[in-house]
């Protein structure tokens, strides 16, 4: 009897190891956790069982990306067999819908038909996030059926070419981000304007574009990126816009308009050396528009066109920002625009400097101004900082250019008793 009671217990012991409560889960769940693969593995999973193979050809995120980055022609096989393996995943998928999908490769004029077919496949999939990220020198030309999707909310395209006739309207979606593509300046309003409830908007390095206007007083607009290397005009009106990031290389004319509610901004912008006038003006009246932000990022070209304050009341245009980050080495040209900024924030909380080698802005005729000692420019000062007595809680200081230096620019807190 004893032999077989335990003969029984091993019985039962050994169901229990071979019930398989993962394939119990039901299918959104079981989804969810196949999420967590790549497309390649997640189609091995498919000769476990019948089930599993259903879910696997029944996944609704799809991302094929190319190992490979450094393409080189020779290894082209390699891309044909890339390329094969979309096409056959592709055939076997059964769902009805398509939530996200991702095509990342180095793209060439010989994949374009096959580009069109994922294209066409996703179109009539509904598909929700599109991920078009194409290395190398190819840009791939979008087809009018993209720019007319009723069912897409995010999409990212990089490397790609907007048709001079084609004109979209992308009733849903919310999130858009452009790298490295070309389109006309009216194009790119067309583009805008097709979109009604766009609320994130990237766009970095983009060509043929020399004029960004963006937005209108009906935008829904709530997060803005800009990283151009070239000249470039920037037009931003955006009412409901909340985070603000500008990364210009060659800085020119800048328009920011209706920024109450702006919360975060940096604004990192470089220039070659120049005359005051061409972009003292832009620049400084640029950074007036972004005084509501309560977190404030500024290269050192925005300190510079800063005016060298008077000290003898609060500008009524002050700054409400609360943390502050500056990028200085702390030089003479940068030392007035300093001051201006604490001197106009009254509010500030946190202060970040981030020491690093900074270059100046104006010709050498424009120097006059900065003939001081800036080792003693803050000894000099007779004024007293509100934020430094009232809100100002913590001063960190990154990167380090010496403890001259860095000595000059704790001066104006130990005069002021911080």
């Amino acid at each position: 009897m004893e032999g077989k009671a335990k003969k029984k217990k091993r019985g039962e012991e050994k169901l229990q190891v071979q019930y398989d409560h993962l394939s119990s889960l039901p299918d959104c769940l079981l989804h969810h956790i196949l999420s967590f693969l790549d497309t390649k593995t997640l189609l091995l999973t498919g000769i476990l069982s019948k089930r599993w193979r259903a879910l696997s050809t029944s996944f609704p995120i799809l991302h094929f990306i190319y190992s490979d980055h450094k393409f080189r022609p020779k290894t082209g096989e390699k891309l044909d067999n890339f390329v094969r393996f979309i096409d056959q995943t592709l055939l076997l998928n059964s769902n009805p819908t398509i939530k996200k999908f991702t095509l990342c490769f180095p793209y060439n004029e010989k994949c374009v038909s096959h580009v069109d077919t994922c294209i066409r496949f996703v179109m009539q999939k509904a598909i929700q996030e599109l991920d078009l990220t194409f290395t190398g020198n190819g840009s791939y030309k979008l087809p009018s059926s993209l720019l007319k999707s009723k069912t897409l909310i995010s999409l990212k395209l990089k490397n790609c070419v907007f048709g001079v006739r084609h004109i979209a309207r992308f009733t849903k979606l919310t999130a858009l981000s452009l790298s490295c593509v070309t389109l006309s300046n009216l194009v790119l309003e067309d583009l805008l304007k097709g979109c009604p409830l766009l609320e994130d908007l990237v766009m970095e390095y983009f060509m043929c574009c020399t004029r960004l206007k963006i937005g209108s007083s009906s935008l829904k607009l709530k997060r803005l990126t800009i990283k151009v290397d070239h000249y470039v005009a920037i037009d931003v009106e955006a009412p409901n816009l909340q985070f603000l990031k500008i990364d210009v290389a060659d800085f020119g004319h800048c328009s920011f308009k209706d920024m109450l509610v702006l919360r975060d901004a940096c604004f990192n912008a470089s220039c070659a050396p120049s005359n005051p006038s061409e972009i003292h003006s832009s620049l400084n009246l640029s950074l007036q528009s972004l005084r509501h932000a309560g977190f404030l990022e500024l290269s050192s070209a925005c300190l510079q066109v800063l005016p060298i304050p008077t000290f003898q009341y609060l500008p009524p245009s002050f700054f409400k920002t609360k943390s502050l980050i500056i990028k200085t080495g702390i030089q003479k040209y940068e030392i007035p625009g300093i001051a201006n900024l604490l001197w106009s924030s009254p509010d500030l909380e946190n202060l970040i400097i981030n020491l690093r080698p900074s270059s100046c802005i104006y010709v050498k005729k424009c120097m006059v101004k900065y003939d001081f000692d800036e080792r003693k420019y803050w000894e000099s000062l007779t004024a007293t900082f509100p934020c430094l007595v009232h809100h100002l809680k913590t001063i960190t200081i990154t990167g380090f250019m010496g403890e001259g230096r860095l000595r000059s620019s704790l001066k104006v807190f130990q005069s002021n008793g911080i």
